[in-house]
């Protein structure tokens, strides 16, 4: 159900759209060094994934959650406080 007429419904979200994707391209613009391939970030990221994974293939993720949980860090508190600083 449209309020208003469809060409003003119809104007305002190419509005919209156009805002969104020039902002957009300024953003990336000025993320640049996140696209380089050869760059620090892109291989960081690589290592960091490739870490994750072997983690995950061994089980050492769950050692690694596991003394996260016996050192005393309540999970339910975090998320409570999560939830009261987004409603917040």
């Amino acid at each position: 159900m449209l309020i208003g007429e469809p060409e003003t419904c119809i104007a305002g979200l190419a509005f919209v759209l156009l805002l969104i994707s020039l902002l957009g391209q300024r953003f990336t613009t000025q993320i640049a060094w996140a696209a380089d391939t050869h760059g620090w970030f892109k291989r960081t990221l690589g290592v960091l994934f490739l870490l994750v994974g072997l983690s995950i293939a061994t089980g050492f993720d769950k050692v690694i959650e596991t003394k996260i949980l016996d050192s005393g860090f309540n999970t339910v508190q975090f998320e409570n406080k999560l939830l009261e600083s987004a409603l917040e």
